[in-house]
């Protein structure tokens, strides 16, 4: 994986990651985690085979799995993930990020239990954080899209266009509207 739970701090903080000590905190910590990770599994892939197209995703998460690799595949993974020093802190951050965290917050508006579907009681402030993220990303994936007009004939000859998915550059607002 190209990110980890690492990257879910600030506007993308999920509670319930870092409990201490023993007994029930821990361990629901440790489901929260689980979670993420099966999330960051399943939609990392998703989020660069939309972004890249299926070709040039598969291609570079093949390229930098690989060590050394190729100096056009560390360019790119820059622009996918990089870290900020704010003070004496380092902070992650990633496009990739955003995606995630709006799918994992949208499983997260609903309980699911032997008697049905509930709604989370903090539903609101979970859908204002997800449109949040969604934005977000949809404005670094404008950006990172005109970065690669910019470096496509330079590094990336082999294709002859990435595919983009456009609903990658949708905005969306509370109202689903």
């Amino acid at each position: 994986m190209i990110i980890d739970i690492s990257y879910f701090t600030g506007p993308l903080l999920i509670t319930g990651l870092s409990a201490t000590g023993t007994g029930v905190a821990v361990q629901v910590s440790k489901a929260k985690k689980d979670n993420l990770n099966y999330f960051i599994g399943k939609y990392e892939n998703q989020f660069l085979n939309y972004l890249l197209g299926e070709d040039l995703a598969n291609e570079f998460k093949t390229e930098i799995a690989k060590e050394p690799h190729d100096v056009k595949w560390d360019t790119l993974l820059s622009k996918l993930k990089y870290t900020e020093t704010i003070g004496s802190n380092t902070y992650n951050y990633s496009l990739i990020a955003n995606y995630i965290y709006y799918y994992f917050q949208r499983n997260e508006l609903t309980d699911t239990t032997s008697t049905g579907e509930y709604d989370a009681p903090q539903r609101m402030t979970i859908i204002n954080k997800s449109v949040f993220a969604w934005n977000s990303m949809v404005n670094d994936v404008m950006k990172f899209w005109e970065w690669m007009d910019e470096v496509y004939k330079d590094y990336y000859t082999d294709y002859e266009s990435f595919s983009i998915n456009k609903d990658l550059t949708s905005y969306i607002n509370s109202l689903g509207i």
